[in-house]
């Protein structure tokens, strides 16, 4: 049985899934207990992305620049080498900046929200007051996120690490059943 390939593609596929299970778990524990340090760690790999994509745009302009680069290209790679450099210095500000963008645009979600419960009341809808009250709770966390944005930076990262943990213990289970049942 063990010459047959089949059952050797099965073990192999079963070897990768629990090598796979075993990185998520222990990425998820280390995700888990070092959010900080994860936060900075992803926010520098995005700004090394950045800086990337801007070298690539301002080397294929210089190269090839009749042909298929225009100046806006060349000014977007120059914006985007600048901008990966600010970032990979300081990574924070890149996590502050999306912090910033995520809460407007969650404050102006619950504010027509709130218009919506208040058009609602308007109507004769009884339970008006409920969609008003999600919309208020909603209002303060976009607030509550711009004034102390790395508070939902850690909860977001710890929860991205039970998230994994849960997938990779998941993963592991799941291979320890089919195991049991092709045994059988």
């Amino acid at each position: 049985m063990q010459n047959n390939p089949i059952f050797n593609l099965f073990r192999q596929m079963k070897a990768n899934a629990i090598a796979t299970a075993v990185i998520e778990l222990i990425l998820g524990l280390f995700i888990f207990m070092r959010p900080e340090a994860t936060g900075s760690a992803l926010m520098s790999m995005l700004g090394t992305f950045i800086l990337l994509f801007g070298i690539i745009h301002i080397v294929s302009f210089l190269v090839d620049h009749e042909i298929h680069f225009s100046y806006f290209q060349l000014v977007m790679g120059i914006a985007a080498a600048v901008v990966g450099l600010l970032f990979l210095t300081r990574p924070m500000l890149l996590a502050g900046f999306i912090s910033l963008i995520l809460a407007l645009f969650i404050i102006a979600g619950s504010i027509n929200e709130l218009e919506r419960a208040i058009r609602l009341r308007e109507f004769g809808y009884s339970q008006w007051w409920l969609a008003a009250m999600v919309a208020v709770i909603t209002l303060f966390l976009g607030i509550s996120l711009i004034l102390f944005p790395g508070f939902y930076g850690e909860m977001l990262m710890r929860a991205i690490g039970i998230f994994l943990m849960v997938e990779a213990i998941s993963d592991l289970l799941t291979i320890h059943r089919i195991t049991l049942y092709t045994r059988s």
